[in-house]
């Protein structure tokens, strides 16, 4: 919307009044299409005209500038630090695949429900028979490079078009000045494969050799974690995991000292004579101190039986 003039605003350039004429009428269109009763319509259908009439009032600016070199720099800067024309909208023309780029909403990700761009930013023959309605959120049916440099802009709803778009634009768009340009055809049966693996993604039927070696490196990864745990807590098992419990022995897991740090001493090794393993001490009958297991491995029981006798006189 272009700002209101008043007693401290910059003194315009020259060449300033022979654009005036055409912005006041722009002015009159939009206060029209605002003021336009928007009873029976959808509620995204009254800032259609709107959409469209900030457009044009852009790119007559901008072709005043950039194609017919009719204005000066300065009238250019005036007219976009006055709001005339947008300059976001000039600089995205600028660029290649955004020459008649009919809004900066059909670009903006962050108000469709998919996170993409508006349905006028497809080409119409790269669309499936049908998909010709306009874009809910600016009207426009088509703002691509091909249909809309055919046409001199953007396809609105309101604008004359052929009954079967899709097939004037797979013709190359031709009109009555300009025969159809070459189009790049697009294969069926590529568009069909690319459906069925889209669909096959999503219901995770694929999975294949592949998925089963991603399957196998996880499980390699959880066994040599369940190798490493060495803090007490649960192991991390696989559906085809051994018993590690059972192959380790009983009390192969057991804290003695009850330290779960992982750092505490190795265990002493076992005793081991000549002729065999040494048994505990066993406590005595009369209620003293333990006999020493025999060292030599032989039965001890003579000796038990000399203490008695010396006991008993």
């Amino acid at each position: 919307m272009p700002r209101i003039r008043t007693l401290t605003t910059r003194k315009p350039p020259e060449g300033w009044d022979d654009v005036l004429p055409q912005l006041e009428e722009f002015q009159t269109q939009m206060r029209d299409a605002v003021n336009e009763p928007h009873e029976g319509k959808r509620r995204n259908e009254a800032t259609w005209p709107i959409t469209k009439i900030h457009f044009e009032r852009s790119r007559y600016v901008y072709e005043l500038f950039y194609k017919k070199k009719a204005i000066s720099k300065d009238l250019y800067d005036f007219l976009l630090m006055e709001k005339h024309a947008d300059a976001a909208l000039i600089a995205k023309w600028k660029k290649p695949g955004y020459e008649f780029l009919c809004s900066l909403q059909a670009i903006d990700k962050r108000n469709s429900n998919f996170g993409t761009t508006s349905i006028c930013r497809v080409p119409l023959h790269l669309r499936k028979p049908g998909a010709t309605l306009p874009s809910v959120a600016t009207g426009c049916i088509s703002c691509s490079s091909l249909e809309a440099g055919r046409l001199g802009g953007p396809l609105w709803w309101d604008s004359p078009r052929p009954a079967d778009l899709v097939g004037w634009a797979k013709a190359g768009c031709p009109t009555a000045e300009k025969p159809g340009k070459k189009v790049k055809q697009v294969d069926d049966e590529g568009d069909a494969e690319l459906e069925a693996r889209a669909r096959a993604l999503r219901k995770g039927t694929n999975a294949g050799d592949e998925g089963n070696r991603e399957a196998d490196e996880l499980m390699a990864v959880a066994k040599a974690l369940r190798g490493g745990q060495g803090n007490g807590s649960m192991p991390i098992r696989g559906p085809g995991d051994d018993d590690d419990e059972d192959d380790a022995g009983p009390g192969a897991g057991d804290e003695e000292d009850g330290d779960i740090t992982g750092d505490e001493a190795p265990a002493k090794k076992k005793q081991r004579t000549s002729g065999g393993t040494a048994t505990p001490p066993a406590a005595s009958p009369t209620g003293g101190e333990a006999t020493p297991p025999a060292a030599d491995g032989k039965d001890s029981d003579s000796e038990d039986s000399s203490d008695a006798g010396k006991g008993g006189k």
